[in-house]
């Protein structure tokens, strides 16, 4: 897979060169694997060290870096539509694809499976306030009740509000770990 790193460079000189926007994003989209691959290794290798809490933590955090960055140049761009739905798709995912098949896979194993009640009352918190987070400032701007500028402004208090709580989540995961 470390050969797909050769394709950062021919990105970088596209760029550079302006050359098309669509041979640009393919070599810097292939150049992400590699270095997506790096980064869990990486993570893992730290995760090693220590518990397996605090290492799936690790694992979560840098395991999005990609889409991250992803975020951050759309941002810059004023995409921020592109950015909401990337989120929610992302969140989607994760939460309903890779939890549903964690039951179902578990299930063909196991066929009473047991959970920590906190820890899934609070995910699904989370959840809930991630997806109402996104879609709020949407809904509030299609029916006319606010404007574009008010729509930003909300939309920043909301992802401060919502960074501000995975914190939170954090220092109780490792608070509650120790």
């Amino acid at each position: 897979m470390n050969i797909l790193l050769f394709a950062a460079p021919v990105s970088l000189v596209s760029y550079g060169a302006n050359g098309p926007a669509t041979v640009t994003f393919v070599f810097a989209l292939i150049s992400l694997a590699p270095l997506a691959e790096r980064l869990g290794f990486c993570t893992e290798q730290v995760a090693m060290h220590t518990n397996d809490s605090i290492g799936g933590l690790l694992n979560a955090t840098f395991g999005n870096l990609t889409e991250l960055i992803v975020a951050i140049a759309a941002l810059s761009n004023g995409l921020f539509k592109l950015v909401q739905l990337s989120l929610l798709g992302s969140m989607l995912s994760n939460m309903l694809l890779v939890l549903g098949c964690a039951f179902f896979f578990g299930g063909i194993r196991h066929k009473k499976q047991h959970f920590n009640k906190v820890s899934s009352q609070i995910n699904m918190t989370l959840l809930m306030l991630t997806v109402m987070g996104i879609l709020f400032p949407t809904i509030l701007t299609l029916a006319g009740q606010e404007d574009e500028q008010s729509e930003i402004a909300f939309s920043r208090a909301v992802a401060t509000f919502l960074f501000v709580m995975y914190l939170a989540f954090l220092f109780f995961q490792v608070i509650s770990l120790a």
